[in-house]
């Protein structure tokens, strides 16, 4: 706490003063009862002011992270997941059937099945195409209601982690499965590997392509959920 000597104060505010009429007017004064000593010990605390918001260390709208915003990034993270396991699962059918495809090219004999097994694979594509759109969609509206929370921030950083390691897969793994099952199939005589096993092998190519830019997408629609969750 500062000490103002009230003395000093008092007699610069005298010497401020320049109209004669109010000069004569201050020696009319009685000043003989003030006690300028105590008046020196008077003791003024300092104003104290609020720090800003912005400055506060950890300042974040925990208020605003519902149960309910937590169960969407969580959900659409599990969501992720399941995805990333279908991804490695679905690598693994492709290239079980392209180990069909080559048995029957170098064997020449008919798999009953394998037409069959390639149909079945074209139409799991298509839930996991369907499966990819539902999670770039719910993505978008986390974006729009998410606020700044350690716990979205750690949530966001998992659904980062399982779509790009989905994207990877599906860029190095899952297509070079599928151009390895059409090129194999390419090479089987028609009447011995199926008539429609070329063109379901090109359209389960072609799908899978499709599906490699979808979750590419999803990777990179993580970002800026991970930016607006950040503290």
């Amino acid at each position: 706490m500062e000490k103002i000597n009230l003395i000093a104060l008092i007699v610069f505010s005298f010497s401020a003063i320049s109209n004669a009429a109010n000069i004569e007017a201050l020696k009319s004064l009685n000043f003989a009862n003030l006690n300028f000593e105590k008046m020196a010990e008077v003791e003024v605390a300092p104003v104290k002011t609020a720090a800003p918001a912005k400055l506060i260390k950890g300042y974040s709208n925990t208020e605003l992270v519902t149960q309910d915003l937590i169960y969407k990034f969580t959900r659409v993270a599990n969501d992720l997941r399941r995805l990333r396991l279908n991804t490695a699962g679905l690598t693994n059918d492709v290239k079980r059937l392209q180990s069909e495809a080559r048995i029957i090219a170098s064997s020449g004999k008919t798999d009953p099945f394998f037409q069959n097994n390639l149909r079945k694979m074209s139409y799991d594509i298509n839930k996991h195409l369907t499966a990819a759109e539902r999670i770039r969609r719910d993505m978008r509206q986390l974006l729009h209601i998410t606020v700044k929370s350690d716990k979205l921030h750690s949530l966001a950083k998992n659904m980062e982690w399982e779509s790009r390691t989905i994207h990877s897969s599906a860029q190095f793994g899952l297509q070079n499965a599928a151009t390895n099952l059409l090129r194999t199939v390419r090479s089987a005589k028609p009447e011995i590997i199926g008539f429609t096993a070329q063109s379901t092998a090109s359209e389960i190519t072609r799908n899978l392509r499709t599906y490699s830019s979808k979750v590419k997408d999803n990777h990179y629609s993580v970002t800026p959920l991970l930016l607006k969750t950040l503290l």
